[in-house]
């Protein structure tokens, strides 16, 4: 189970810049983290994702502490959960955000789809009308008449879902 969770630690850990603590594991890898505190038998650290932990027996260094560096308070953890909470927060205020602009966008996608299914269902009657297969090569004038249709079916949806840019 170890060696799972060390490689996933690495992928979101080796991000954060300006490390202050270096941890170097049995397994060779190599953890920055800008801080870190002891939880039970494992050394954990605060990041935009929330808190990580790997095991102690799995540490065989913690660089930093010697150049001055000591783990975090109590008040310090604290702030670092709050900060980690806040972002959390952030970011599904902007997900929720973002699903209910998709919503809005929905009927409008729709009613745009439809438009142009009735711009080619026009166009392949006009087709069969003069003798010809499905999606054929229409007259100028046709060609003109419908393409301008497509144009109004389209400006009529971005007025009923008042959308503004097109």
């Amino acid at each position: 189970m170890g060696k799972i969770i060390i490689p996933f630690l690495i992928f979101f850990l080796v991000a954060v810049a300006q490390a202050e603590v270096i941890i170097k594991t049995k397994g060779g890898n190599t953890l920055k983290w800008k801080s870190f505190f002891e939880e039970g038998n494992n050394y954990c650290t605060w990041n935009q994702l929330g808190k990580f932990c790997i095991p102690k027996d799995t540490v065989t260094s913690i660089s930093g502490e010697s150049d001055g560096y000591t783990p975090l308070t109590e008040e310090e953890i604290l702030q670092k959960k709050a900060e980690a909470e806040l972002e959390k927060s952030k970011a599904k205020a902007k997900a929720i955000e973002a699903l209910e602009q998709q919503k809005k966008l929905d009927p409008l996608k729709k009613c745009l789809e439809s438009a142009d299914n009735q711009y080619r269902q026009e166009w392949d009657r006009q087709c069969y009308k003069i003798g010809r297969a499905a999606n054929c090569a229409l007259p100028t004038e046709s060609t003109s008449i419908f393409d301008q249709r497509f144009r109004d079916y389209k400006d009529e949806c971005y007025k009923i879902y008042d959308v503004i840019t097109k």
